[in-house]
């Protein structure tokens, strides 16, 4: 992340939209994560494996569970990221005052919730991929 540079507490402008752009990029990615659930779990739901597969259905309710709790913590994120962004934004509009340190240890925090949902998106993604690629094999 950028460190922001001011005056007497002031935000300039140009690192305040490193942190709207941080907001906008995450908002960006997680939409493009929820599309790529939806594709992955309808591929599931196709049936593309051979029946004769041990404990394949339970297999299979389990990743479609994992991503629909991803899916579930996906709204809970995108409400926190556009509370957030707003105030970002109210912040530029008012040269950002004495809210620099709290807005800061907000958007840290946050991008830390953000870094721990794609790691698990990508856990449960990885495992999928894996099993796949042991009945293939």
């Amino acid at each position: 992340m950028t460190v922001l540079r001011g005056n007497k507490g002031s935000i300039h402008e140009e690192n305040m939209n490193v942190l709207l752009d941080n907001c906008a990029l995450w908002i960006s990615e997680i939409n493009l994560l929820e599309n790529e659930i939806l594709f992955l779990k309808k591929v599931l739901k196709s049936h593309p494996f051979e029946s004769n597969i041990p404990n394949l259905f339970e297999k299979l309710t389990l990743f479609m569970r994992d991503f629909d709790m991803i899916l579930d913590e996906k709204d809970d994120l995108l409400v926190a990221i556009e509370k957030h962004n707003s105030s970002l934004k109210k912040a530029k509009q008012n040269n950002g005052g004495d809210t620099l340190k709290l807005l800061l240890t907000h958007h840290t925090a946050l991008q830390e919730q953000v870094i721990t949902f794609f790691s698990r998106f990508s856990k449960c993604k990885e495992n999928l991929y894996e099993f796949t690629l042991s009945i293939i094999n």
